[in-house]
């Protein structure tokens, strides 16, 4: 039996994975952030009140990927619908990430396992490998058998661990 896909890839970040991130990067005073796939604002959440924000969420009739607004970004953070996400990536990196610009999205780790994706990767190839251990759950409790990572462009040096780097649930400060 296998499980439908859920309409538009809505499988809301796990809140832990969204604050092991965070406690990653060191954001400077006047960075611009923003969140390509809203969702019901996980990520958003998460970030102190002082950070200028922008937001796009197509349920929201904002399309990222075709916006009505200027989303030009210090960060950009998100958790892209999978079947979009090279769309997204290469439209983050070549309109809106700022030149000294940190980029994060959370991606299963087969995304860069693929013949398919390799001159993509070649393309836009990224500077850190933030590894998610456990899985994380997206839906109803339970994982998906899927390896996932934040993956990272960091043009700014903003974060703070090695190229590859193990985050983990249970040194997530709560």
């Amino acid at each position: 039996m296998t499980k439908q896909r859920i309409e538009r890839d809505f499988y809301p970040t796990p809140v832990w994975c969204v604050k092991a991130l965070l406690q990653q990067i060191e954001f400077r005073p006047n960075d611009v952030i923003s969140e390509p796939c809203r969702g019901d604002g996980r990520i958003l959440n998460e970030l102190r009140e002082s950070h200028k924000t922008k937001w796009a969420e197509i349920s929201e009739d904002i399309d990222y990927l075709k916006p009505n607004q200027n989303m030009a970004a210090d960060v950009i953070i998100t958790n892209p619908p999978f079947s979009l996400a090279l769309e997204f990536i290469s439209t983050a990196l070549t309109r809106d990430l700022s030149y000294d610009g940190t980029m994060c999205f959370l991606l299963r780790l087969s995304m860069l396992g693929s013949k398919s994706r390799a001159d993509f990767w070649r393309k836009f190839p990224w500077t850190n490998l933030l590894i998610l251990t456990p899985r994380p759950s997206f839906v109803h409790g339970s994982s998906d058998n899927s390896e996932y990572a934040w993956i990272c462009w960091d043009r700014g040096n903003r974060i703070k661990r090695p190229e590859f780097w193990t985050l983990k649930r249970s040194e997530v400060e709560q």
